[in-house]
């Protein structure tokens, strides 16, 4: 986040960000983003602009990561983080939902990289942070109204929960149910078989999925 923001109310794209675009656009080639909050490979302590540090709480965790200072901090949930939160997607939604080489957008917003995790904090992840996860669903989508929206895939076999998984499971239910889509941003198949059900109790029941290169996709819509 702090690379893309650096004062309320306006956008510092960095060159790469803007090198990436005109590539795509020479190319015919195609981009999507996801913005961080909470880094822990940044080399900076905080992933919020600098502007944003006095004005919010934060929760402290252990860097154990080569980059950067030996604690770091992700933004507690609260309304001054959700508020500059969906200041910074409007902005971005305001500028590029109307890119025709923007293929989609992750919802992201909740837990470290944009993933819906805090892995390996503990403790963080509760039931009462369902409304959270719903808004920052909510607000996403209405930022950018035009173009795909790709929530994390949770892993949800009980063999692998953190407190507040079933909080998290519900808004992926949630945002499947507004017509999003999903992604893994990693191979490992120890969750494949468990999340695939997953998916399944909330689409129809004669849908066929099929998993190929890290993707759910079906026969009825677009890859998943």
């Amino acid at each position: 986040w702090r690379d893309i923001q650096r004062e309320p109310g306006k956008l510092h794209l960095p060159d790469y960000w803007h090198w990436v675009l005109e590539a795509c656009a020479r190319h015919g080639k195609r981009w999507s983003f996801g913005i961080q909050p909470s880094m822990p490979q940044s080399i900076h302590a905080y992933s919020v602009p600098d502007f944003l540090i006095p004005k919010l709480n934060f929760m402290p965790y252990p860097n154990a990561d080569a980059w950067g200072p030996a604690t770091k901090y992700m933004p507690a949930y609260e309304n001054a983080y959700l508020d500059h939160w969906t200041e910074m997607l409007n902005l971005l939604g305001a500028q590029f939902d109307a890119d025709p080489h923007l293929e989609s957008a992750d919802i992201a917003g909740y837990g470290k990289w944009t993933e819906w995790h805090h892995w390996p904090q503990a403790g963080i992840e509760c039931a009462e942070h369902a409304p959270i996860m719903r808004r920052l669903i909510d607000d996403h989508l209405a930022a950018f109204p035009r173009t795909p929206a790709l929530m994390h895939l949770i892993p949800a076999n009980p063999e692998h929960a953190f407190p507040g998984t079933q909080a998290k499971v519900e808004a992926m239910h949630y945002a499947i149910g507004r017509g999003c889509g999903l992604r893994r941003d990693s191979f490992w198949p120890q969750f494949t078989p468990f999340e695939l059900q997953q998916i399944q109790q909330v689409r129809n029941p004669g849908t066929i999925f099929t998993y190929e290169h890290g993707c759910y996709s079906t026969q009825d819509r677009w890859p998943m």
